[in-house]
């Protein structure tokens, strides 16, 4: 088979695992947002309408928390697996098995967040849904070094890229699973443990990256 062929068939072949990835988020969401609590038909005028809503959404607030929360995170991790398929060359077996197994875990993270938000003080609850977390984050961090090790990305793109991918996925699986036993200690400061590490992480490796391109 000539080469320009051969080309051409690997980058259809991760542009196609690309547009997969993308159609299996899209409804993760839409799950995600599916599973919200609605009000059911309100009675009386518009004042005890109102009063019957604002108490709705307050019994119900850990669930609109819930969702906000896992709403961020998928788009974390989409986020993360555009910036860097978006420079993927090719794929192999491996990576496809990689690629499944960490949409497969998208795909649950409705089911988790419902478990999230039931109950208050939960620690077992909490564990499946940061434990269903670090896994994801784990996994993608074993499909970059899949295509770091195999060469699967376009040779235009920067080596760094994928290095500083692997120094913010790494941190963000070791935060979710350190914030299980934070939480049985803590209760809900484990969140902020969510929130403050990609933020740091974030800095650190802009700092990093910074440094790298004065050095050019």
């Amino acid at each position: 088979m000539p080469e320009s062929l051969r080309s051409e068939e690997a980058t259809s072949g991760a542009e196609r695992l690309t547009f997969f990835s993308d159609a299996v988020i899209a409804i993760a969401i839409t799950l995600l947002a599916l599973e919200l609590p609605v009000p059911e038909e309100l009675t009386g005028d518009s004042g005890e309408q109102m009063t019957e809503m604002i108490t709705f959404f307050s019994a119900h607030a850990d669930e609109y928390l819930a969702f906000l929360i896992s709403f961020l995170v998928i788009a974390i991790h989409w986020s993360t697996h555009f910036r860097v398929f978006r420079q993927v060359r090719d794929v192999n077996a491996r990576l496809i098995q990689l690629n499944l197994l960490w949409l497969l875990l998208i795909v649950i993270t409705p089911f988790t967040t419902k478990i999230i938000s039931l109950g208050e003080n939960n620690p077992l609850r909490f564990a499946v849904y940061a434990g269903a977390q670090a896994l994801q984050f784990t996994v993608f961090a074993l499909l970059v070094l899949q295509l770091i090790k195999h060469k699967l990305m376009l040779t235009s793109h920067d080596p760094a890229q994928l290095r500083s991918t692997l120094r913010r996925v790494v941190p963000m699986a070791a935060a979710f699973a350190v914030s299980i036993p934070v939480y049985a200690l803590a209760g809900r400061w484990a969140f902020v443990l969510w929130a403050l590490v990609p933020i740091v992480t974030g800095r650190i490796d802009d700092l990093h990256l910074r440094r790298i391109r004065r050095g050019r």
